[in-house]
């Protein structure tokens, strides 16, 4: 009788499927039963692991005489964290980011403080003729500069508010600025002068970027995003 039942014991261990373990509901000869092994009693935090491709079979139930067990393996490491500068920069460079919300704008001045870049921003309206000239050549100062850790912005100033205008004090447009570390530090209003046109304007824009944003090293440059690469299109 003792060697039938251990004959059955082996058999239905051997049809156990991969991960689960055979515990029996009562104890064999006089021993206690060992409990299921779950993730508390393995001491890790983890995903359960099963074999690919193999369907996961539980046993249960009353009278069936055994338990569902899992086999847990430790979650693996963490990657180092993406530092939020080089995140800012990969959402940002290498492209005209459009922004029509104030929410966007708070967002955008914030990403360029973390990255370290230049941050060029043109304020705009959607009636504006002369904004509507400019954008076709401005759409091409990310490629034109992509020697340069420079971010490039339109900014419907209509959209963003009269408390963010007034803040900003832009009360015309088109209103090219320059910013570093969230402070403007340069600007030129496109018209201000009769006889400026819009090649004109292009230029004053084209001098301050010049000015306040340095060459990048050839390996940085490299590494820079640019307008071809994946996402990196401008709308």
């Amino acid at each position: 009788m003792g060697h039938s039942c251990a004959l059955l014991l082996c058999i239905a261990a051997a049809c156990l499927p991969y991960g689960s373990a055979f515990v029996p509901s009562t104890p064999i000869r006089g021993r206690a039963a060992p409990p299921p092994r779950t993730q508390a009693a393995a001491g890790a935090v983890g995903i359960p692991l099963s074999a690919p491709g193999r369907p996961s079979h539980k046993r249960g139930g009353a009278g069936s005489g055994f338990r569902s067990a899992t086999c847990y393996l430790p979650s693996p490491p963490a990657g180092p964290p993406t530092p939020p500068g080089d995140a800012a920069w990969a959402e940002y460079g290498g492209k005209v980011t459009r922004v029509s919300t104030a929410e966007g704008w708070f967002a955008l001045l914030d990403a360029h403080a973390a990255s370290g870049a230049v941050l060029v921003a043109e304020f705009r309206a959607m009636t504006c003729r002369k904004c509507k000239a400019i954008e076709p050549k401005f759409k091409k100062y990310p490629k034109t500069y992509a020697d340069r850790k420079v971010i490039f912005a339109e900014i419907n100033a209509q959209a963003i508010g009269p408390a963010l205008r007034e803040a900003l004090g832009v009360d015309k447009v088109p209103f090219f600025t320059v910013w570093k570390d969230a402070r403007m530090v340069d600007s030129h209003l496109c018209g201000a002068k009769a006889s400026e046109d819009i090649a004109m304007c292009l230029r004053a824009a084209a001098r301050m970027v010049e000015s306040h944003a340095p060459l990048l090293a050839p390996d940085a440059a490299a590494a820079a995003p640019g307008p071809d690469a994946p996402g990196r299109v401008a709308p």
